[in-house]
C-alpha cells in the first residue's frame, strides 16, 4: 500500500483534545456507516473492511478540528483561542493569514465568536496525528487498555472495568442520541494514532 500525502480533518471535544496534548489519548472509535450487514464475520472481511477506513489507513495524516475561536492577542497581532485550553497561537505575518484570521473572527457577523469544530479551518488546527493502525470491531469489544488509551478520565482506573465504564459513558453521551449507544453494538473503526504536531 502506497503512502497516503491527502490530509483529512478529525474533530475531537475539547476534553479529548486535552486527553490527546496529555499524551492520555492515542486511540478513537468512530462508528462505520453504513452499518454492515454481516452477522459472524471472518477475520478476512475485518481486514477487508479495515483498508477502507474513510480516515486514511497507517502512515496518513490527520488534523484536528476543535471549538476555537479568533482573538486579538496585543493590538494589531492576532491568534486563535482553544476551548481545550493549552495556549494561543500566533497567525502568520502574511497578508493571506490576516484575511483568514478575519474571517474567522467574524464567524456568523459576530466578533471573535466561538467557532465549532466543525468550521475550524485548517490554517487553525493545531494538532497533528500520524494514523498508526486501524481495525474494525464491535464498540463492545474495547479492553480496559484499549479504554485508557481513548482518553478517559483516569481516576479509580485501577478497579476493574472501570475505564470501560467510563468508556461507555462517554460513548453514549457522543452517539447513543444519533442511535448508536452502547446497547446497539454498533460496528467501529478503531483508529490508533500518534501525534506529530
Amino acid at each position: 500500500m502506497k503512502p497516503e500525502t491527502r490530509e483529512r480533518p478529525i474533530i475531537f471535544s475539547a476534553p479529548m483534545v486535552r486527553a490527546i496534548l496529555a499524551g492520555q489519548k492515542t486511540q478513537t472509535r468512530r462508528v462505520i456507516k453504513p452499518q454492515p450487514d454481516v452477522p459472524n464475520p471472518g477475520t478476512n472481511w475485518t481486514i477487508a473492511m479495515s483498508s477502507n477506513c474513510p480516515y486514511g489507513h497507517p502512515g496518513a495524516r490527520l488534523w484536528v478540528r476543535e471549538t476555537c475561536r479568533a482573538v486579538e492577542l496585543i493590538p494589531g497581532w492576532g491568534g486563535v483561542n482553544y476551548l481545550a485550553g493549552g495556549g494561543d497561537i500566533k497567525i502568520e505575518n502574511t497578508e493571506s493569514a490576516v484575511a483568514q484570521w478575519w474571517k474567522l473572527y467574524g464567524y456568523r457577523g459576530g466578533c471573535g465568536m466561538t467557532v465549532p469544530p466543525i468550521h475550524m479551518p485548517r490554517w487553525a488546527s493545531r494538532i497533528s496525528l500520524e494514523i498508526t493502525g486501524v481495525r474494525v470491531e464491535r464498540v463492545q469489544d474495547i479492553s480496559e487498555a484499549d479504554a485508557l488509551a481513548e482518553g478517559v478520565d483516569r481516576t479509580n482506573t485501577s478497579l476493574p472495568g472501570y475505564a470501560t465504564e467510563r468508556f461507555r459513558r462517554l460513548w453514549d453521551s457522543i452517539n447513543a442520541a444519533r442511535g448508536f449507544g452502547w446497547e446497539v453494538n454498533p460496528w467501529v473503526w478503531v483508529i490508533e494514532f500518534r501525534r506529530c504536531g
